[in-house]
């Protein structure tokens, strides 16, 4: 079993066991079984959610994490996620945009904490949701794109990774 998935294991059955029935759950991998929520309907969960919790099952890899992370963000429910190597990329920051843990147990306390303070609770979820939408979006995406599929065909457009290459 992957560890990420072992501490993906781990934080719902912390989060199930302080939250009891307030805590929800869907995806695969999980027992007892949870409904598998098309992604095209997991917006409505996460618009009706305090909290959207995340796990990123490669959080060994330099820079990688689930497009759940830019869902919850989006939809406006605080991003509660385990920790990943370059998450500053994205513009991640704790206390600001997001909440981040290492451990279940560290994960549990920021829960309560947070929930415990609607005025904190509201902030930072809509911290999170403007960086959403300033910096994750599709069309984002397809600017940062475009540089790079320009460069696999071989058209470079003159410009090079720190500007326009000049010719001697």
């Amino acid at each position: 079993i992957l560890p990420a998935l072992e501490t993906a294991h781990a934080v719902v059955e912390a989060m199930r066991a302080t939250f009891g029935d307030r805590f929800g759950l869907f995806g695969n991998g999980f027992d007892p079984p949870r409904p598998v929520v098309p992604v095209t309907e997991s917006h409505e969960i996460y618009w009706r959610s305090k909290i959207g919790l995340n796990v990123s099952l490669s959080n060994d890899l330099e820079c990688y994490t689930s497009d759940r992370l830019h869902r919850i963000l989006g939809c406006g429910a605080l991003l509660l996620t385990k920790s990943f190597p370059m998450m500053s990329t994205y513009g991640l920051n704790h206390g600001e945009n997001c909440l981040v843990w290492e451990t279940p147990e560290e994960a549990v306390q920021l829960a309560r904490e947070v929930l415990a303070d609607d005025v904190a609770c509201e902030e930072i979820a809509c911290a999170g949701a403007k960086l959403a939408r300033e910096n994750h979006t599709w069309d984002v995406r397809m600017l940062e794109l475009a540089p790079l599929l320009d460069a696999a065909r071989g058209e470079s457009h003159g410009q090079g990774p720190a500007g326009p290459v000049l010719e001697t």
